[in-house]
């Protein structure tokens, strides 16, 4: 059923813009990567070469870095303001401080690494003319798809390994610019599907996940300012679940029942005592 809700986002500079574009593109990649089919294994190719395209029109490499040390610049100042989530704050510095850092170790020109693969090179100039990656247009494209899933795999990853780095970037630079500020509100859920990270947003997200899961999905979406997960600053969820234990009494007649669905509800002195037992019997 798709949904009611989308939530658009208008990036303000082309940096950002730049930004979004890699994340949908990483997004679309790492939902083919591992799907298996030739049509699957062919997208993911498709999508490492629009990557590739994509990056060599700048230097994206000196635009993240731009926007990194933008971010930490505006962030250090508010070490110094009281009021503030201060181990958030530093957690978020010294992330970016290591981005910019594997920025600087990073050698060479983003997609450099596949002008050197004649394979990927003859897909490319195939692929702009419309129709012109049949098989007997690219024998070596098809030989290619014909080759064991895992190897395929093992093949896109290795393509795509640059990038996906390069994502991690992304992530945090835009992790700064979409969370809230107070730190109080959801406006979304990421899940990992198949490997692959999906995020979808909303203007209300509820949690109906059952009295274990619930529980376990706050527990585990802690995150730098909820350390004991969402919606726990009393450190109690999931600590005082009841389980509400079943008793069957099941009778044997020769009388035949026509009832269809029958059910009998009893209760018994679960916080009582008895004559023998000082304490609440229980169940």
């Amino acid at each position: 059923m798709p949904s009611r809700y989308h939530i658009f986002e208008q990036p303000l500079n082309e940096r950002i813009r730049m930004c979004l574009r890699v994340e949908t593109l990483m997004r679309r990649f790492q939902y083919f990567e591992t799907l298996k089919g030739d049509w699957s294994a062919y997208s993911a190719m498709l999508t490492v070469l629009e990557l590739t395209a994509l990056l060599e029109r700048g230097d994206l490499k000196q635009e993240l870095m731009k926007e990194l040390e933008r971010q930490h610049a505006a962030l250090t100042p508010m070490t110094n303001v009281q009021g503030i989530d201060h181990s958030k704050l530093e957690l978020i510095l010294s992330k970016q401080k290591d981005a910019l850092d594997r920025m600087h170790r990073f050698d060479g020109k983003l997609g450099e690494h596949l002008k050197r693969n004649d394979f990927l090179l003859g897909i490319k100039q195939r692929t702009s003319i419309p129709g012109g990656s049949c098989d007997f247009d690219i024998p070596q494209l098809r030989f290619w798809l014909n080759r064991d899933h895992e190897q395929r795999v093992s093949d896109l990853r290795e393509w795509a390994a640059p990038y996906r780095a390069l994502e991690e970037v992304i992530d945090l630079i835009l992790q700064v610019i979409r969370d809230s500020a107070s730190g109080r509100e959801v406006n979304g859920v990421t899940v990992v599907r198949d490997g692959a990270r999906e995020t979808y947003r909303a203007g209300i997200v509820v949690v109906s996940c059952g009295a274990i899961n619930s529980a376990t999905l706050l527990l585990r979406s802690a995150n730098d300012r909820h350390r004991q997960g969402l919606a726990n600053g009393s450190g109690l969820v999931g600590r005082n679940y009841m389980s509400h234990l079943n008793s069957v009494l099941l009778a044997v007649s020769l009388c035949p029942n026509p009832t269809v669905f029958q059910k009998t509800w009893a209760l018994n002195d679960f916080y009582h005592r008895s004559d023998d037992w000082e304490f609440p019997l229980g169940h």
